[in-house]
Protein backbone atom coordinates (compact mmCIF):
# COMPACT_ATOMS: atom_id res chain seq x y z
CA UNK A 1 0.00 0.00 0.00
CA UNK A 2 1.67 3.27 -1.14
CA UNK A 3 1.60 6.36 1.49
CA UNK A 4 -2.02 7.52 1.98
CA UNK A 5 -2.65 10.91 -0.25
CA UNK A 6 -3.14 13.10 3.26
CA UNK A 7 0.46 14.19 4.46
CA UNK A 8 -1.02 14.77 8.34
CA UNK A 9 -2.79 11.32 8.42
CA UNK A 10 0.50 9.44 7.14
CA UNK A 11 2.97 11.47 9.50
CA UNK A 12 -0.10 10.01 12.23
CA UNK A 13 0.41 6.59 11.48
CA UNK A 14 4.13 6.90 11.10
CA UNK A 15 3.89 8.44 14.79
CA UNK A 16 1.36 5.87 15.93
CA UNK A 17 3.96 3.18 14.48
CA UNK A 18 7.22 4.85 16.36
CA UNK A 19 5.62 5.56 20.01
CA UNK A 20 4.77 1.93 20.35
CA UNK A 21 1.24 1.92 19.17
CA UNK A 22 0.64 4.78 21.87
CA UNK A 23 -2.12 7.20 20.89
CA UNK A 24 -1.78 9.51 23.52
CA UNK A 25 2.09 9.97 22.43
CA UNK A 26 1.09 9.89 19.11
CA UNK A 27 -1.30 13.17 18.85
CA UNK A 28 1.06 15.10 21.37
CA UNK A 29 3.80 14.69 18.54
CA UNK A 30 0.87 15.14 15.28
CA UNK A 31 -1.39 17.97 14.03
CA UNK A 32 -4.19 16.54 16.00
CA UNK A 33 -6.01 16.66 19.21
CA UNK A 34 -6.04 13.43 21.50
CA UNK A 35 -9.75 13.12 20.37
CA UNK A 36 -9.23 13.38 16.61
CA UNK A 37 -6.26 11.46 16.30
CA UNK A 38 -7.85 8.28 18.36
CA UNK A 39 -10.67 8.16 16.14
CA UNK A 40 -8.72 9.02 12.99
CA UNK A 41 -6.38 5.99 13.69
CA UNK A 42 -9.34 3.76 14.66
CA UNK A 43 -10.47 4.46 10.55
CA UNK A 44 -10.12 1.34 7.57
CA UNK A 45 -7.76 3.23 5.54
CA UNK A 46 -5.67 4.02 8.86
CA UNK A 47 -5.47 1.00 10.40
CA UNK A 48 -4.16 -0.94 7.15
CA UNK A 49 -1.40 1.69 7.12
CA UNK A 50 -0.52 1.27 10.90
CA UNK A 51 -0.53 -2.43 10.05
CA UNK A 52 1.32 -2.09 6.94
CA UNK A 53 3.90 0.08 8.69
CA UNK A 54 4.41 -2.39 11.37
CA UNK A 55 5.13 -5.21 9.15
CA UNK A 56 7.89 -2.76 7.16
CA UNK A 57 9.53 -1.49 10.34
CA UNK A 58 9.70 -4.94 11.95
CA UNK A 59 11.27 -6.66 8.80
CA UNK A 60 13.89 -3.61 8.27
CA UNK A 61 14.80 -4.00 12.02
CA UNK A 62 15.03 -7.37 11.85
CA UNK A 63 18.92 -9.15 12.78
CA UNK A 64 19.47 -11.78 10.26
CA UNK A 65 23.19 -13.72 10.13
CA UNK A 66 23.51 -11.82 6.61
CA UNK A 67 22.63 -8.65 7.83
CA UNK A 68 25.19 -8.70 10.82
CA UNK A 69 27.74 -10.40 8.31
CA UNK A 70 27.30 -7.46 6.33
CA UNK A 71 27.47 -5.14 8.76
CA UNK A 72 30.59 -6.44 10.46
CA UNK A 73 32.22 -6.42 6.91
CA UNK A 74 31.48 -3.27 6.06
CA UNK A 75 33.48 -2.22 9.13
CA UNK A 76 36.10 -4.84 8.59
CA UNK A 77 36.86 -4.23 5.11
CA UNK A 78 36.46 -0.55 4.25
CA UNK A 79 39.94 1.41 4.28
CA UNK A 80 40.71 4.90 4.56
CA UNK A 81 41.29 4.76 0.72
CA UNK A 82 37.45 4.36 0.10
CA UNK A 83 36.85 7.58 1.30
CA UNK A 84 40.55 9.36 0.89
CA UNK A 85 41.68 10.49 -2.36
CA UNK A 86 44.81 11.87 -3.68
CA UNK A 87 44.96 14.56 -5.89
CA UNK A 88 48.00 16.65 -6.98
CA UNK A 89 49.41 16.05 -3.23
CA UNK A 90 46.10 17.03 -1.91
CA UNK A 91 44.12 14.99 0.18
CA UNK A 92 40.51 15.42 -1.08
CA UNK A 93 37.46 13.58 0.75
CA UNK A 94 34.95 11.48 -1.26
CA UNK A 95 31.41 13.59 -1.43
CA UNK A 96 29.48 11.94 1.00
CA UNK A 97 26.90 10.96 -1.70
CA UNK A 98 28.80 9.05 -4.24
CA UNK A 99 31.02 6.77 -1.09
CA UNK A 100 29.52 3.26 -1.61
CA UNK A 101 27.25 2.08 0.96
CA UNK A 102 29.81 -0.10 2.38
CA UNK A 103 32.58 2.70 2.83
CA UNK A 104 29.26 4.70 4.24
CA UNK A 105 28.69 2.25 7.14
CA UNK A 106 32.25 2.38 8.02
CA UNK A 107 32.34 5.91 9.08
CA UNK A 108 32.18 6.58 12.80
CA UNK A 109 32.28 10.65 12.69
CA UNK A 110 33.22 13.72 10.80
CA UNK A 111 34.13 16.93 11.65
CA UNK A 112 35.20 19.85 10.52
CA UNK A 113 36.52 22.61 11.75
CA UNK A 114 37.75 26.63 10.61
CA UNK A 115 40.68 28.34 12.23
CA UNK A 116 41.05 32.20 11.43
CA UNK A 117 44.13 33.77 11.16
CA UNK A 118 45.52 37.06 11.24
CA UNK A 119 48.84 37.79 9.53
CA UNK A 120 51.52 40.67 10.98
CA UNK A 121 49.88 42.62 7.88
CA UNK A 122 46.24 42.63 9.22
CA UNK A 123 45.10 39.80 6.08
CA UNK A 124 43.38 37.12 7.26
CA UNK A 125 43.47 33.82 6.19
CA UNK A 126 41.13 30.68 6.93
CA UNK A 127 42.37 26.74 7.15
CA UNK A 128 39.81 24.34 7.27
CA UNK A 129 40.78 21.00 8.57
CA UNK A 130 38.32 17.98 8.31
CA UNK A 131 38.76 14.96 10.45
CA UNK A 132 37.24 11.56 10.12
CA UNK A 133 36.75 8.89 12.25
CA UNK A 134 36.35 5.10 11.37
CA UNK A 135 34.55 2.48 13.72
CA UNK A 136 37.22 0.00 14.98
CA UNK A 137 38.13 -2.36 11.78
CA UNK A 138 40.49 -4.90 14.15
CA UNK A 139 37.64 -5.11 16.79
CA UNK A 140 35.00 -5.67 13.42
CA UNK A 141 37.09 -8.06 12.36
CA UNK A 142 37.62 -10.15 15.52
CA UNK A 143 33.98 -10.02 16.25
CA UNK A 144 33.17 -11.04 12.86
CA UNK A 145 35.87 -14.64 13.24
CA UNK A 146 33.98 -14.82 16.47
CA UNK A 147 30.26 -14.92 14.70
CA UNK A 148 31.60 -17.23 12.30
CA UNK A 149 32.86 -19.41 14.53
CA UNK A 150 35.97 -19.47 12.42
CA UNK A 151 39.16 -20.75 13.49
CA UNK A 152 42.59 -20.02 12.24
CA UNK A 153 44.17 -23.82 11.74
CA UNK A 154 46.48 -24.66 9.74
CA UNK A 155 45.90 -27.76 7.85
CA UNK A 156 48.01 -30.39 9.33
CA UNK A 157 47.52 -34.22 9.15
CA UNK A 158 46.78 -35.35 12.49
CA UNK A 159 46.82 -39.04 13.54
CA UNK A 160 43.46 -41.03 15.19
CA UNK A 161 44.68 -39.58 18.75
CA UNK A 162 44.64 -36.14 16.84
CA UNK A 163 48.09 -35.53 16.99
CA UNK A 164 50.05 -34.43 14.06
CA UNK A 165 51.88 -37.14 11.64
CA UNK A 166 55.10 -36.91 10.76
CA UNK A 167 56.63 -37.14 7.35
CA UNK A 168 54.21 -34.66 5.14
CA UNK A 169 55.05 -32.20 3.42
CA UNK A 170 53.83 -28.77 3.71
CA UNK A 171 53.40 -26.77 0.04
CA UNK A 172 53.43 -23.01 -0.52
CA UNK A 173 55.59 -19.92 0.01
CA UNK A 174 58.07 -19.68 2.34
CA UNK A 175 57.83 -23.56 2.94
CA UNK A 176 61.12 -24.92 1.71
CA UNK A 177 62.70 -24.45 4.67
CA UNK A 178 60.26 -25.68 6.69
CA UNK A 179 60.19 -29.27 4.43
CA UNK A 180 64.15 -29.03 4.55
CA UNK A 181 65.18 -32.49 7.04
CA UNK A 182 67.76 -31.30 9.54
CA UNK A 183 71.03 -32.97 8.86
CA UNK A 184 72.40 -36.42 10.44
CA UNK A 185 74.95 -36.27 12.96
Amino acid sequence: MPALSNIKDERLCNLFIEHGRNYTRAAKHSDYSYPHAFNKLKTGPLVARCNELDQYYQARNMASSERVYEELSALSFTNATDILKMDNGKIIVTDLDSLSPMAAKAVKEIGISEVEIVNKDGSKKITRTIGIKMYDKLGALKELVRCLDMTFKPDVPLDDEGKQLRGFTLIGPGMEKANKKPPKE
